[in-house]
């Protein structure tokens, strides 16, 4: 019978023995235990080439299971299996804590057994049913029939007044005057109390208010950022908050200087479209040494042009997490742009005047606010790399590209010769996904409206315009 209330010791004796057993035979080890080590070590080498497919959660469960099966005094199973109730065992005569319910697995066949206290056990962790079945390595519908058996009933919460509540919290704190609501939920649940969050703040609140406060008001120590020289990593990203009209905003900051190299919006997301302004970037500002993208498709060619010119080492992709300088920049992308423009969207669609499945619709706005996004893109791009920096002696972005590129040079004088390599590049003035207008009514469109004219109704009376315009020609046609 397993039983998993053991203390740590126990558990790491278990561990050690566990991976002794599984270590490669060496030349000394005596040749009547060798032929079932060499099998021991196939399975563990069957074992890693499953675990390379598997993820990480997937390869902790196998671990546990493992380590299980180690207490149990058993050989260590190669997979994880799922199992079903076969027929419960006949509860003995001492009573039901030496009860057990045999399962038989779906995969191998083998019988397992398992008891109520195993479940419990696993329970009194804090794991999840998800969890507890995996370990068990028996499926959830198994382990609820097994917990209809041994009539356990699992409560996630406690039921604590809240006056029990703070005098465990008060307590708590009396030898820990310093944690704050992670880990005092900590010292909950190593006491076996679990409560909702809510009240835990609550109580945290009643008890060390000054506490809150003062925690609050502690800044969070960063890593500090450094790339050695202009040119050196842009990061390239897509800020996607307007993708509901079919708009999206693509950047480029350079990480040394943090001064955009290119900042666009346009109406699509292919990898054309990123090309283009990143080859027009490069005639203005130079080739960098590497790039750092997220793993979009859109980034596709630029990942080809990289590698082209300054081989596969530069190109780094990597999770959003990561790309923490164009991340960053986001924030502000946001509240300057997306968060202006997105209230007018809404408006004309609550108007009627909008339907965002109508191609029509999204042509007459994609014409008017397409210049108007970029122009306070282009004018917001402007001051943020002229804004002075403090914590580089309140030097501006324009500032440390322009003054420092010396340091590209002398650090990586073979990007001199190519830094301004760049391909053919084709911008065009206008590209619409989509156009009801053929080339000539297109051209007597832009002469007639402006679309940067500011018409004193924040561009809606010139998309109206622009609207009956459209819906002339179509019936005109």
């Amino acid at each position: 019978m397993l039983n998993l209330n053991v203390n740590s010791k126990c558990v790491a004796k278990c561990k050690a023995k566990y991976l002794e057993n599984i270590q490669i035979p060496n030349e000394t080890t005596p040749a009547s235990n060798r032929a079932a080590k060499i099998e021991r070590q196939s399975q563990r080498q069957s074992q890693a080439g499953m675990a390379g497919s598997l993820g990480v959660q997937d390869i902790e469960r196998v671990v546990i299971a493992a380590v299980r099966a180690a207490l149990q005094g058993v050989a260590p199973p190669v997979q994880s299996t799922y199992a079903t109730v076969s027929t419960p065992a006949v509860p003995s005569a001492s009573g039901t804590s030496n009860f057990a319910t045999t399962v038989t697995s779906l995969r191998s066949g083998e019988h397992t057994l398992i008891s109520k206290e195993d479940i419990e056990g696993l329970l009194l962790l804090g794991t999840t049913l998800s969890e507890v079945a995996s370990i068990l390595r028996i499926s959830r519908p198994t382990l609820y029939k097994l917990m209809r058996v041994y009539n356990i009933r699992r409560t996630k919460c406690c039921n604590l007044s809240d006056e029990e509540l703070d005098a465990t919290i008060c307590e708590i704190k009396a030898e820990h005057p310093h944690v704050g609501e992670v880990m005092l939920n900590g010292h909950l649940r190593a006491r076996n109390i679990v409560v909702q969050r809510r009240r835990l703040r609550d109580s945290v609140q009643r008890v060390d208010g000054a506490g809150v406060e003062s925690r609050r008001t502690t800044t969070i120590q960063r890593r500090v950022y450094t790339v050695p020289c202009p040119n050196y990593i842009w990061h390239i990203d897509g800020n996607h908050k307007l993708i509901r009209w079919k708009l999206v905003v693509h950047g480029a900051m350079d990480g040394y200087s943090r001064m955009l190299t290119f900042l666009q919006c346009s109406n699509n997301n292919r990898a054309e479209t990123v090309m283009n302004h990143f080859s027009s970037a490069i005639s203005k500002h130079g080739r960098p040494l590497h790039i750092r993208t997220d793993h979009g498709g859109e980034n596709v060619q630029v990942w080809e042009d990289m590698s082209m010119h300054r081989g596969e080492h530069s190109v780094l992709t990597g999770s959003s997490v990561h790309n923490q300088r164009i991340e960053r920049f986001n924030r502000d992308l946001n509240r300057n742009c997306s968060h202006v423009f997105a209230p007018i969207f809404y408006e004309l669609e609550s108007m009627e005047a909008l339907n965002v499945d109508n191609d029509t619709d999204l042509f007459s706005l994609h014409y008017v606010y397409i210049p108007r996004i970029n122009r306070t893109i282009d004018e917001y791009k402007s001051a943020f790399n002229n804004h002075s920096i403090s914590s580089e002696g309140n030097r501006t972005p324009v500032q440390l590209f322009t003054l420092d590129r010396h340091l590209l040079l002398l650090n990586y004088p073979e990007s001199a010769a190519e830094e301004r390599t760049v391909d053919s590049v084709s911008t065009p003035l206008a590209h619409y996904s989509f156009c009801p207008l053929n080339q000539q009514d297109l051209q007597e469109l832009v002469v007639t409206v402006n679309p940067l004219e500011n018409d004193g109704n924040k561009g809606k009376t010139l998309y109206h315009r622009v609207q009956e315009f459209v819906l002339h020609k179509i019936v005109n046609m």
